[in-house]
């Protein structure tokens, strides 16, 4: 599988807007559906699919950052350092759920957080606590 650095993962998806996670253990379908979106970010990330990318985000953040119209044209571009990472692996290790927010540990010690929104799970704008 590919890995995708630490830092690099931090330094893609740093924005001022808090990520959620807890020690409580989920659902094996929230965990699978987190699974899964990981996944998909990672195939996005991979492809250079800045649509995809966009996508597989929280809408209230992509709302945040001024809509998709923006997170297309400026805030995915920006994120060159994911698009251009030789590796990027995000195998999922485990998951944390609390609620609606969940924190998942990569593989490469990294993490991605979740946030489920109309009962889909998406990758935050956030850092995990």
């Amino acid at each position: 599988m590919r890995t995708i650095s630490t830092a690099a993962l931090v330094l893609a998806l740093a924005l001022p807007i808090a990520g959620c996670g807890s020690d409580d253990e989920g659902g094996g379908g929230d965990e699978e559906q987190i699974r899964e979106a990981a996944t998909r970010f990672e195939d996005a990330i991979e492809a250079k699919d800045t649509e995809a990318f966009c996508r597989e985000l929280a809408p209230s953040d992509v709302d945040r950052i001024g809509g998709e119209r923006r997170c297309l044209s400026e805030y995915a571009p920006k994120r060159n350092i994911l698009f251009n990472a030789e590796d990027t692996d995000m195998s999922v290790e485990e998951v944390e759920i609390e609620g609606d927010a969940a924190t998942a540990e990569l593989a490469n010690q990294g993490f991605l957080t979740f946030r489920r929104e109309e009962d889909t799970w998406y990758v935050t704008l956030g850092a995990a606590p």
